[in-house]
């Protein structure tokens, strides 16, 4: 069964097989992009960084090596640069990271 259903975004109407659909083909791609770039801005901080060139390519030879993702290593990689300065009582000076 067809379904004749106006888009939600460009007004337009198109045929679907579910009457669920609320963007046609076109807008389709646009909206799951709003979607994907508002949750990451609700859940993520962003942060860039720059190397050398050639050490991000050897970073995700490594990431990809221990099957995870360029993110997660360099994640894991700060966590643990962290940890070891905590057990060196190098981070109990720092306001911010202090607990109240």
């Amino acid at each position: 069964m067809k379904y004749t259903i106006t888009c939600k975004n460009c007004g337009k109407e198109f045929e679907s097989d579910s009457n669920r659909s609320k963007y046609c083909a076109a807008c389709f791609k646009t909206m799951r992009g709003r979607r994907n770039t508002k949750y990451r801005d609700q859940n993520y901080d962003r942060f860039t960084y720059y190397m050398p060139i050639g050490h991000k390519a050897m970073y995700q030879a490594i990431a990809k090596h221990l099957d995870i993702s360029l993110n997660e290593f360099i994640t894991t990689a700060v966590w643990e640069y962290m940890d070891k300065l905590d057990k060196e009582k190098k981070l109990d000076d720092i306001p911010e990271l202090q607990e109240e």
